[in-house]
C-alpha cells in the first residue's frame, strides 16, 4: 500500500523555536514563567504562621536549614478573583 504524499509547499528553512514554561495556578487563574527565568520549582512545605507579619506572607518555612518568609501570590497582587463564568 502506498503512503499518502506529502505536501512540503509550506516548509521552510527556518528553525522552529520552542519556548519552554512553567504553569502554576493562583486560585482560578493560570500564570506562565518562562523557564529561563525560574530557578527552581520546589513542592508544598509546611509553613509556620507568625503574627505581625504582612498580609501577602503566609508565615515562615524552613528552606535549607533556615527560616524563610512564605509569600503568596494571590495576596501579593491583591487578588479578589471571581469565580469564573
Amino acid at each position: 500500500m502506498a503512503s499518502p504524499a506529502r505536501d512540503t509547499s509550506a516548509t521552510s528553512a527556518q528553525p522552529v523555536r520552542t519556548t519552554l514554561a512553567v504553569i502554576a495556578r493562583v486560585k482560578s487563574l493560570h500564570c506562565a514563567f518562562f523557564a529561563i527565568n525560574v530557578a527552581e520549582v520546589m513542592r508544598p512545605l509546611p509553613i509556620v504562621s507568625l503574627a505581625s507579619m504582612p498580609p501577602f506572607v503566609l508565615g515562615l518555612s524552613v528552606i535549607r536549614g533556615a527560616p524563610r518568609p512564605w509569600p503568596t501570590p494571590a495576596r501579593c497582587w491583591a487578588m479578589t478573583l471571581a469565580p469564573p463564568r
